[in-house]
């Protein structure tokens, strides 16, 4: 009975010495638990102090440099590429470019569009380089072919290129080696105005002829336009070195030419191509209309 009571009492103390250990291990956890929010806390507060200070440190770098700096840098150096004829003052006027803008209020589009919007110009670009560099290309309208207009009663020769666009007249358009485009009607004319839709096709294909076989684009001195209606029309060529109309569809190409020139070649050399007024080359068949006076 004594050595049952022993063990008894033996058990109790074990347990409780567990129990103890227990508890003490779980005050350990709590405390580290209660450190380690408290650090997170602590880190958490850094963390947000650190972000608000950066932010109002790039606040005022901005600041400064909007108000301090920037207003400083202006461009100072202009390059100015353009296969234009015209003074490189005159193309930063019409860029709208004037004294030295500063360099981050200069809008470069916008320099682009005023350009643009000028006739004689095709295409142009404006690049800033830091820190006080503005570089601009441009590209002019190559010319096509010319056309007269009659407005007010005067008379004037204009040009235009491959896209139908008109973008220079006057006395000097006259002298310029190119074809003659007749018939050809504007309403409410003014540079920059674009030939009829209708003929937008044939200008582009009268364009690709030049590039491809220049010398052929070299002896047509004149395309007379003869309109069916409003959408459809016919085109009078006339040769350089004969007085006859040659009549065409609304195309144009090299082939097309090259037996045009064939037929002239032949008749010229059975000396009949004298009595000729007209050779129609719309059909398969080539029709010729003589010249009463022949």
């Amino acid at each position: 009975m004594a050595d049952q009571l022993l063990f008894t009492r033996t058990l109790t103390g074990e347990d409780a010495a567990a129990r103890s250990a227990g508890g003490a291990r779980g005050a350990r956890r709590n405390r580290s638990v209660r450190r380690t929010v408290e650090l997170e806390k602590q880190t958490s507060r850094r963390s947000l102090l650190i972000l608000v200070g950066g932010l109002a440190l790039i606040a005022a770098v901005i600041l400064v440099f909007q108000y301090t700096i920037a207003p400083r840098m202006l461009i100072r150096t202009f390059n100015v590429e353009s296969d234009l004829d015209v003074p490189g003052g005159t193309i930063l006027q019409i860029a709208g470019v004037t004294d030295r803008p500063g360099f981050f209020s200069l809008d470069a589009a916008q320099v682009v569009r005023r350009l643009e919007a000028w006739a004689p110009v095709k295409h142009a670009t404006a690049v800033k380089v830091f820190p006080d560099t503005l570089r601009i290309t441009v590209t002019g309208r190559k010319p096509v072919g010319t056309a007269m207009v009659n407005d007010g009663g005067k008379e004037f020769p204009v040009a235009f290129d491959d896209q139908g666009v008109v973008f220079a007249s006057g006395p000097e358009v006259a002298k310029w080696d190119l074809p003659v485009f007749s018939g050809i009607k504007f309403q409410n004319f003014n540079i920059g105005v674009t030939l009829p839709p209708m003929l937008l096709d044939f200008v582009k294909e009268v364009k690709d002829l030049k590039m491809s076989a220049p010398g052929l684009y070299d002896l047509i001195s004149e395309y007379r336009i003869v309109p069916r209606n409003d959408n459809e029309f016919d085109v009078l060529l006339y040769p350089i070195h004969h007085r006859v109309a040659i009549e065409i569809g609304p195309h144009i190409d090299r082939t097309l030419c090259m037996y045009i020139l064939r037929v002239l070649d032949v008749m010229d050399r059975q000396g009949s191509i004298g009595k000729l007024k007209e050779i129609d080359f719309r059909t398969n068949d080539v029709v010729y209309t003589m010249d009463k006076e022949g």
